[in-house]
């Protein structure tokens, strides 16, 4: 080849290159951006399209396809802020266009503002009586507003317009299940396997729905056909595991936990029931190890964080070196609620830190500190001599003890010769139990870690022993039979529930000795520490509602030592008191309370010193013969305040009503259309 031919050769190839790359980078205009954007949106990758249709109104500022696009996006990832300019943008462009209109309502809805939703919907069903996606919205804010039937007379609606229409059959088929009405869910759910056969999204709500209906047979039927027909198709892994773990199959189910896991690392709710699968076979290290591999992915995942912990705390010693960084997390925490003042929650944290790691000097220093501040000198000082029985020894302890020591050297302890930290003061045995849940979308097991978790709060409390069953109750009657056989003063059921922002419980209390509900308390709880705070609030209300009483503990003629003081509640207006004879006492027989037998009342209590844990008083003998004992019962006479009369001309207050999204609605929303 001469060279003239190989010096046209390299000029052809640069021409050429040149040419093909101009002619590449002159295609990638806003329509390439654009459908590049499309195809992405399809995939679900949501921030690859927006970052497409960004670039796309970039270079074209007037192209309003592109900002509704960026709308739909926005809405996806629930930037509904985000998504509403993106909509004024479009409808500069965009005119007479129902679905874009839709998409605001949506918006609006998203940003709680019902009000503005319903108004755009209801003006889009004037001018288009046959628009579906405006009977999807109104219905979304019939559930919203806990009108179920409302949302499903919505569906049924958009039904009738579009008979084969695949997100008013699966909707039907949910709120049906819903209300209840099996015979309809059935029916919807089988008529859109019918017209959408070959959809994947059809198969896995089918197989959630006979997961609620117990069929897990042909729940893992459906699902596995799902799978066939979308071979990523993650949701549906994840239900295939959670069916296969409520199957008993807990090999399987660790299986598709560690194939998600090879597709995804970072999923972390793999990794949470690849370590339930492996605590139930009996693999406790493994699902320690699981589970902190998941938690340092998701650490504000509470429910994994509460199964982690409760694991380590009934098979790890006090000495595994792991518990002092388990116990971290919740120092970091408290650290941090202490900076903005919340000495409550900080409280919390540092107690949870103790509870996994009792050595830790550090939480124990702080929460001492915090014990100062409420006024508790003896139970400080108490904290500082653990501290220093554990050889944690600093000049400046010793000093503060020996401080203390001679400060609180004529406390009611020292007088009495008793350590009140070792006073045994639960007063109330209470059985948690929980019926099984019919299916459980973002944590397998999650009510019944819920209930270990509300015993172990309960093992903090100075008043109530508390009683969980490994096994969920078949229904209120073997509760309430269990209740009975273990001599418990009250029983609970406990209901939970969660989606991917909220959780809600119910706690419904019962009397062990007769079966009659004494008390229901139901919680909301949305952003972080939702889980800890809904069950902390559970327990508070159950520890307040039950009756204060203590026990004489020790007698010098007419001067008798009680168990109780200011930390349960005591103070200087509590003056009353009857001495009630040992073991004489039983729960009402209808509500939260005591009662007993007039012929037992030994005589009467005055305090006169009150401690933090204990306080001394007089007793005064009813009748001729003293038969006060120790061990007998002190209960305060609890004057009852006539209630306030009701102003009618008060001005009426406006309180705002917090929206919640149940469960239900983002089955709902996840269905595309």
């Amino acid at each position: 080849m001469t060279k003239l031919n190989k010096n046209f050769q390299k000029f052809l190839s640069v021409f050429l290159l040149f040419f093909c790359g101009g002619f590449i980078f002159a295609a990638k205009n806003a329509s390439y951006y654009f459908n590049e954007g499309k195809n992405l949106q399809l995939a679900e990758d949501w921030y690859g399209a927006i970052e497409c249709f960004s670039e796309s109104t970039r270079l074209n500022p007037s192209y309003g396809e592109a900002y509704f696009k960026l709308a739909e996006c926005f809405y996806a990832v629930d930037e509904y802020e985000l998504s509403l300019q993106n909509l004024d943008l479009a409808s500069k462009y965009l005119r007479n266009r129902a679905d874009l209109e839709n998409l605001r309502g949506f918006s609006y809805i998203g940003l709680g503002d019902l009000v503005e939703a319903e108004k755009i919907f209801s003006a889009i069903l004037q001018s288009y009586p046959n628009d579906i996606d405006a009977r999807f919205g109104l219905a979304e804010l019939n559930i919203l507003k806990g009108r179920v039937s409302g949302a499903e007379k919505e569906y049924k609606q958009a039904l009738s317009r579009q008979n084969t229409n695949k997100k008013a059959l699966l909707s039907l088929a949910l709120v049906s299940d819903e209300l209840g009405n099996q015979n309809a869910t059935n029916t919807y759910i089988n008529q859109a396997l019918k017209y959408h056969s070959g959809n994947p999204e059809v198969y896995y709500f089918a197989a959630y729905l006979a997961v609620k209906q117990g069929d897990l047979e042909q729940a893992e039927s459906r699902i596995r056909t799902a799978i066939h027909l979308k071979e990523n198709y993650d949701e549906a892994y994840k239900l295939l595991a959670d069916i296969l773990y409520k199957s008993n199959r807990f090999e399987e189910c660790i299986e598709i936990c560690k194939y998600r896991i090879t597709l995804n690392r970072d999923e972390s709710s793999a990794w949470y029931l690849r370590g339930l699968a492996s605590k139930a076979l009996n693999n406790v290290e493994d699902a320690l190890t699981y589970w902190e591999t998941g938690l340092s992915i998701e650490p504000n995942d509470e429910i994994m964080r509460s199964a982690l912990e409760l694991l380590a705390l009934e098979y790890t010693d006090i000495e595994d070196s792991r518990r002092e960084l388990w116990a971290q997390y919740h120092l970091e925490k408290a650290k941090d609620y202490e900076k903005k003042f919340y000495s409550v929650q900080a409280r919390y944290e540092y107690r949870r830190a103790l509870r996994i790691n009792p050595r830790n000097a550090e939480a124990r220093l702080a929460y001492a500190e915090l014990l100062l501040s409420d006024g508790y000198k003896e139970s400080y000082l108490s904290q500082l001599q653990f501290v220093v029985s554990e050889g944690n020894v600093s000049q400046k302890i010793l000093d503060t003890v020996e401080g203390y020591n001679s400060l609180l050297s004529n406390t009611l302890s020292i007088q009495w010769n008793i350590n009140p930290f070792y006073l045994n003061k639960k007063r109330w045995n209470i059985g948690i139990y929980f019926t099984e849940p019919s299916a459980e979308l973002y944590h397998m097991d999650s009510t019944k870690i819920a209930v270990d978790y509300l015993k172990d709060l309960f093992i903090s409390s100075d008043t109530i022993n508390g009683f969980a069953d490994s096994n969920f109750a078949k229904n209120y009657t073997s509760a309430f039979a269990d209740a009975r056989k273990n001599s418990y003063d009250y029983f609970c059921l406990v209901s939970f529930s969660e989606s991917d922002r909220e959780v809600s419980a119910t706690l419904s209390m019962y009397s062990g000795r007769t079966g009659k509900e004494a008390a229901e308390w139901k919680v909301y709880r949305t952003g972080n520490d939702r889980f800890v705070s809904a069950f902390r609030y559970l327990q508070q209300k159950v520890e307040t509602s039950l009756p204060t009483y203590g026990k004489i503990i020790d007698r010098k003629n007419s001067d008798v030592l009680v168990d109780i003081g200011k930390k349960d509640g005591l103070n200087e207006n509590t003056t009353n008191w009857l001495i009630v004879k040992k073991d004489a006492i039983k729960t009402a027989d209808s509500g939260i309370g005591i009662s007993f037998s007039e012929d037992n009342i030994l005589g009467n209590f005055s305090v006169e010193t009150i401690g933090e844990e204990i306080s001394s008083g007089r007793i005064a003998q009813k009748g001729l013969y003293d038969k006060i004992n120790v061990g007998d019962y002190v209960i305060p006479v609890v004057e009852v305040t006539p209630l306030e009369e009701e102003n009618p001309e008060a001005e009426a207050k406006t309180v705002a009503v917090e929206v919640t999204e149940p469960v239900l609605l983002q089955l709902l929303r996840n269905i595309r259309n």
